[in-house]
């Protein structure tokens, strides 16, 4: 029921009884006489209709105070007519709206027969208060009413509910964005619906432009293969099938983010993509440093099985071979063999048992030094130094010795490792030529994104690796017979140096068709 018509209502009821009152017994006029019937079942309708209204009705004076309350009033604020009676409208508002309310009477009572709508909070009988919204209108001017003419309804569920609604929005856009997490959302033309904040600013840092919603996802500012491979993603989505993708990125620093697609479905169809990037940079790393520690844990009892070779083999032979001259020495001191005197002989063991020690001490410190001071190394001035310690061979084998570091002239690292290495692979290729065939050696070094490769390479006797391949980096390994000097330690401590430095070796070799070593070392390990 709309204000004005209430008023009428209560107009037509008001008059009525005030000219009944007045005219009761009086015949003077007929034809009213005549509707008394009718117009006391108006009343009665009249007042029905007010009295069962929902909403609540209250007829005030200038003052505020009720001259007439409808019976939701009771219900709806638990005050009885007569309760009301003596109490000013102004003592049930809520402290915070009493202003408001005061402003809404000055603006009706300057506008006559105007419905002034507002909502406040009304206290209850019992202490609390609810919400209400209606209208006032100033009725005073009308000689039927006489009075401020008060229409509201109860709306505290759905302020509440309006309220949580707001409050559930706020905290939600508060979870959204203040996390580091991205997250946005793509249709079917894949143009951006909504992300937050965390996406904005890093698309903003990636393409150099901030995505507004509806823009192209894949706007300018992606490198081509990074958009070709989002697209199949969100292609993926949009075909229905939710997935996990990890992407990385080595500019300008490590990142790993692991992004998940979700289809967005309405109905039967799949409208969008709902998208969930985390970075799991941190996560990675400390996978990469536990698998790291576990290939260095590896390595250590591959150590410690070669070493338990060693003392049970080569540390056993010389030593019982000391035992037994010592005997010897006891039975017959003067004796000689292979025309040299016990003690002699012993000395030879003495010195091979300190080679031995020598080159487990030698492996034991690669491992041990991984975090010496790096420098930067000239692959150049490193091969000159390496040519005058191994001049000898050199002009021996009559070696043609080339090299080529155009494209890659030093390295950051471990000076003395990287020397090592160069030096290993040099004398190697000398130790193990082809006698009847001119020695060359040629050394070279590339790089990528990531690696610096330092490759030596030679014409040299080569080696079987369908039959040593697991061997060929063994702690004393040989594979050309014990006629050509060496203990088998070289290749051995060239791949302990190449590891440690984050790095790795590989080899191909074919009998009598030379062998290439190419040592990779990680730029990063700086």
């Amino acid at each position: 029921m709309s204000t004005l018509s209430l008023l009428g209502i209560i107009g037509i009821f008001l008059y009525t009884r005030l000219h009944l009152s007045k005219n009761g017994n009086s015949i003077r006029f007929k034809s009213l006489n005549a509707n008394i019937s009718e117009l006391k079942k108006a009343e009665s309708l009249f007042r029905s209709l007010i009295e069962n209204n929902y909403d609540a009705i209250i007829l005030s004076d200038i003052n505020g105070f009720p001259i007439y309350q409808n019976p939701s009033v009771g219900k709806m604020l638990g005050w009885t007519s007569e309760e009301r009676k003596m109490q000013n409208s102004a003592e049930i508002i809520h402290p915070d709206e009493i202003e408001l309310v005061k402003t809404k009477m000055k603006e009706a009572l300057e506008n006559p027969g105007n419905a002034i709508y507002s909502a406040y909070r009304i206290r209850h009988k019992k202490g609390h208060y609810i919400y209400v919204e209606g209208s006032i209108t100033n009725m005073l001017n009308d000689g039927n009413i006489n009075a401020l003419v008060s229409n509201f309804r109860d709306v505290t569920k759905h302020r509440e509910n309006e309220e949580q609604i707001e409050f559930d929005r706020n905290n939600l856009s508060s979870l959204i964005n203040n996390t580091n997490d991205l997250m946005w959302s793509v249709d079917k033309d894949l143009k951006l619906i909504t992300s937050n904040n965390a996406f904005d600013k890093t698309m903003a840092q990636q393409s150099g432009n901030a995505i507004v919603k509806g823009g192209d996802i894949l706007a300018e500012g992606f490198s081509k293969e990074q958009s070709n491979r989002f697209k199949i993603f969100y292609e993926r989505a949009l075909s229905g099938e939710a997935f996990t993708e990890i992407e990385y990125v080595d500019f300008p620093e490590e990142f790993w983010s692991e992004i998940s697609f979700y289809p967005v479905r309405k109905d039967e169809s799949v409208v969008g993509t709902a998208c969930f990037s985390r970075n799991v940079t941190e996560l990675k790393k400390s996978v990469k440093e536990t698998l790291d520690m576990v290939e260095i844990l590896q390595n250590k009892n591959k150590d410690l099985h070669q070493f338990s070779n060693i003392v049970s083999h080569n540390l056993r032979s010389p030593i019982a071979k000391i035992q037994g001259l010592a005997s010897l020495f006891k039975t017959d001191p003067h004796q000689q063999i292979k025309g040299k005197s016990i003690l002699e002989c012993v000395e030879d063991e003495v010195n091979n048992l300190d080679n031995v020690v020598k080159d487990m001490y030698a492996i034991i410190s690669v491992r041990d030094q991984v975090e010496k001071q790096k420098a930067y190394i000239c692959f150049q001035t490193e091969l000159q130094f390496i040519k005058q310690v191994l001049e000898n061979q050199i002009i021996e084998s009559k070696a043609n010795i080339t090299a080529d570091f155009e494209k890659t002239e030093g390295i950051v690292s471990i000076k003395s490792y990287i020397y090592s290495i160069m030096l290993n692979l040099l004398s190697n290729a000398i130790k193990y030529r082809q006698p009847d065939i001119p020695l060359s050696i040629h050394i070279s070094c590339t790089e990528d994104d990531k690696n610096i490769y330092l490759t030596v390479q030679d014409n040299g006797s080569g080696i079987d690796l369908q039959k040593n391949k697991d061997k060929i980096f063994g702690l004393y390994k040989r594979f050309h017979g014990n006629n050509i000097e060496g203990r088998g330690i070289g290749l051995n401590l060239v791949k302990a140096q190449a590891e440690s430095l984050g790095g790795r070796i590989e080899v191909e070799s074919a009998v009598n068709q030379g062998t290439t070593f190419k040592v990779c070392l990680p730029k990063n390990n700086i």
